[in-house]
């Protein structure tokens, strides 16, 4: 009797659980409603909207709209990995019919649509061997949309390939807009780079037929005549390119070489000091950056500025040792230089120079730098360790300034090295300190380095 007591309870059970099924899926049924789901979203209710869609997912699960409003919120939630898998989930499927009237924020649901809408999501995140795929997709669906092969070239070259890959994306957008500005510029930019001079005035020509302000283009025309020694073209573009965009430092230095090449060596001089202070532009070598610095050397010594030159080429040896032959001018030059003037380069270096300095100062004094940032002012904070305390680290202020350094920048060194959890602090200064500061260092952990010692530690690291 107590068997089949037990069987029919069994059965009991399974009946009320298959009702209390039917009865939830029913009651889902009812709570949730596709047109609610998708407002939601559009009001920006994005947690809201998706767990609404999970929902809808699993009772159709072949429903790319579904998917791709939660491949959107997903975005919209900072979840981007589970959004790109959303989105492609809804191109897998590949249904891009409407089972509901006027979905609210739909925006183009097509394949095309969805597909460069995953195009820009990586390039945002700078992914650009996915959103490379997607171009190439793109460009067969769309295949006369000139957005496709001039994103391809503009990612290649973004990559610094200038290769005929690269002009093969750029010729067959010309096949669709024959003027195209950007591409005729681009077509230009990747010819100079091959070293096709001909080629790249060509493009340059009609780039700047179709864009008469382009200093891009006028410098490529400017630096393809001088490669063909055609100086008068040469400089005339050249002048007109001063603000290009992507050659400023490259145009400012041909035009030294230009009025050198005319022994005018003031006018030489005076462009080389500008390609020094301009930054090296996106396409150019970083080479260039010390070419400035060798070239407005010898244009100092060619106008009898011997000791300014012999303190540039000290500088190229000093931070690229064995650059051409600057070592062997140094040796006939024999500069002598001062505490001030090397005091003085410490104070007006620029800051990528300013950090090398600050690195080779505390190398001196038997640190080794951890971690060394910038601060807004150009100056810099560091994580040291050394000799002392086993290697545990301590934080150190370099600040480069002819005032006294007071109590409440004493202060801030003493948080940095709390919440650093450093044994002590270094503070570094070109200047010096306050008496009250110099007494509240002393009973703080602080050691300070005056100015007077800074300039002779300068003398060490510039002359080493």
């Amino acid at each position: 009797m107590s068997e089949l007591s037990g069987f029919i309870f069994f059965i009991v059970g399974v009946i009320v659980l298959g009702l209390m099924i039917a009865i939830a899926r029913v009651f889902t049924k009812k709570r949730i409603k596709p047109g609610e789901v998708l407002e939601d979203f559009a009001e920006g209710r994005y947690s809201q909207a998706r767990k609404g869609l999970e929902i809808l997912i699993l009772e159709e699960p072949r429903n790319s709209m579904y998917y791709w409003y939660s491949g959107r919120a997903s975005i919209e939630m900072g979840e981007a990995s589970r959004g790109i898998a959303e989105i492609r989930k809804a191109i897998q499927i590949n249904n891009y019919s409407l089972n509901i009237a006027n979905p609210p924020a739909l925006e183009n649901f097509s394949e095309i649509g969805l597909r460069k809408f995953l195009r820009d999501l990586y390039s945002n995140a700078g992914l650009d061997n996915e959103a490379f795929q997607e171009n190439q997709i793109l460009m067969q669906l769309e295949p006369k949309n000139v957005e496709y092969p001039l994103k391809l070239a503009q990612i290649l070259i973004r990559k610094k390939e200038f290769s005929e890959r690269t002009a093969g994306f750029l010729a067959r957008g010309l096949e669709i807009e024959k003027e195209n500005p950007l591409l005729l510029s681009l077509m230009a930019l990747t010819s100079l780079m091959q070293k096709n001079w001909s080629r790249a005035t060509g493009y340059a020509e009609r780039a700047l037929k179709a864009r008469p302000n382009s200093g891009d283009a006028k410098a490529i025309l400017g630096l393809s005549a001088y490669e063909n020694q055609q100086l008068e073209t040469a400089q005339k573009f050249l002048l007109q390119a001063e603000q290009s965009e992507s050659f400023k430092k490259t145009v400012l230095f041909t035009l030294a070489k230009i009025f050198k090449q005319k022994n005018d060596n003031l006018q030489a001089e005076d462009f080389a000091r500008r390609a020094d202070e301009s930054p090296v532009g996106a396409y150019e070598s970083p080479e260039l950056e010390w070419d400035a610095k060798y070239w407005l050397a010898i244009l100092k010594e060619a106008n009898g500025k011997n000791e300014a030159a012999q303190e540039l080429f000290n500088n190229i040896e000093k931070f690229n040792p064995g650059f051409r032959d600057v070592r062997d001018r140094l040796q006939s030059g024999k500069s002598t230089r001062s505490e001030i003037d090397y005091a003085k380069d410490f104070i007006t270096a620029r800051q990528d120079i300013f950090e090398i300095l600050c690195e080779k100062i505390v190398n001196q004094l038997g640190y080794k730098v951890v971690k060394i940032e910038s601060t807004f002012d150009g100056n810099c904070n560091m994580i040291l360790q050394g000799p002392e305390g086993s290697g545990k680290p301590i934080g150190c202020f370099i600040r480069r300034n002819i005032d006294l350094i007071n109590d409440e920048q004493i202060n801030l060194l003493l948080k940095f090295v709390a919440s650093a959890k450093c044994i002590k602090g270094l503070f570094i200064t070109s200047g010096d300190f306050s008496r009250s500061a110099k007494t509240q260092a002393s009973q703080s952990r602080i050691e300070c380095i005056p100015g007077s010692a800074v300039e002779k530690l300068l003398v060490k690291v510039m002359t080493a």
